[in-house]
């Protein structure tokens, strides 16, 4: 039987995408916990944590195509209020491109881990559209990822 993991989402695309908080490296070193980064965008300072776990490390190459599927699988849903979406790995992988072999579903599994363990922390450079401001957050990509089956 297969894995069905359940993932909460909680983030704000248009930020997301304009501030690249996923390295596009694919190979970091095991031991890489942690990146800072100071830039300006838009005439803004920008100040950007990232605190990874020692077991998974920070969040790299596959894990951009891994949180895209999974907020493409949960518009496919319908958006739940709640913020959940339910997914098979081979949904998932199917959704992000990729192989369905062994190989990739450990990967993903292991993606989905490092972007629940990951913590951001963004310093008065997140959009509040709502509110039409600027405001300093702390976040990760999921709340909770559980694996069934």
């Amino acid at each position: 039987m297969s894995k069905v993991p359940v993932a909460k989402t909680s983030f704000d695309e248009v930020n997301i995408a304009r501030l690249g908080l996923i390295s596009v490296q694919r190979n970091l070193p095991e031991d890489a916990t942690r990146w800072v980064n100071d830039f300006v965008l838009e005439g803004r300072k920008v100040r950007i944590t990232c605190e990874g776990s020692a077991t998974y490390g920070v969040p790299r190459g596959i894990d951009n195509d891994v949180s895209a599927a999974v907020v493409n699988l949960f518009l496919e849903q319908g958006s739940s209020p709640s913020g959940s979406v339910h997914f098979t790995l081979h949904q998932l992988l199917k959704a992000a491109g990729l192989a369905t072999s062994a190989r990739y579903y450990q990967a993903v599994r292991e993606s989905l881990m490092r972007l629940t363990t990951t913590s951001y922390f963004i310093t008065d450079n997140w959009r509040d559209h709502g509110k039409g401001k600027w405001v300093t957050v702390s976040f990760r990509y999921f709340d909770k990822v559980e694996f069934t089956g």
